[in-house]
């Protein structure tokens, strides 16, 4: 019995762990600019993101990311033509591994409010689902 119990114990103490482990390694993606990883992706709606120093192979066109700020600043990086161009707003953690954007107004979307749902972030990736 007493085996079940530590058990028991040692699994949620691992459980809890991993979720403030979660939650306090999200400074460990701001002020960094992250790059699309289309490569990585599994058409399951999952996004990946690798850190722009990262050795992505030759892509055809520029690459899509995001960069969030300390001060809560957001840049979302498109590429309408073959250059990126860069749309400003904001981001706001909205939930347990969730953040918030809201873009300023511009002629490249409609949508300026999003919201997304963090899978996996650390210092080597970035795996998103809107």
């Amino acid at each position: 019995m007493r085996k079940i119990n530590f058990l028991m114990v040692l699994f949620a103490l691992l459980s809890m762990a991993n979720q403030c482990k979660k939650s306090a390694d999200l400074s460990a993606i701001i002020d960094k600019t992250w790059l699309r990883s289309q490569e990585e992706e599994k058409g399951d709606g999952v996004e990946v993101y690798r850190p722009e120093t990262y050795n992505f192979p030759l892509s055809r066109g520029a690459r899509t990311g995001f960069k969030l700020s300390k001060s809560g600043e957001f840049t979302e990086i498109i590429a309408p033509a073959d250059a990126p161009m860069y749309l400003k707003g904001t981001w706001k953690e909205s939930g347990k591994n969730r953040i918030s954007i809201s873009l300023e107004k511009n002629t490249y979307t409609d949508k300026t409010n999003k919201s997304y749902e963090l899978l996996e972030y650390n210092e080597k990736i970035v795996r998103i689902k809107p």
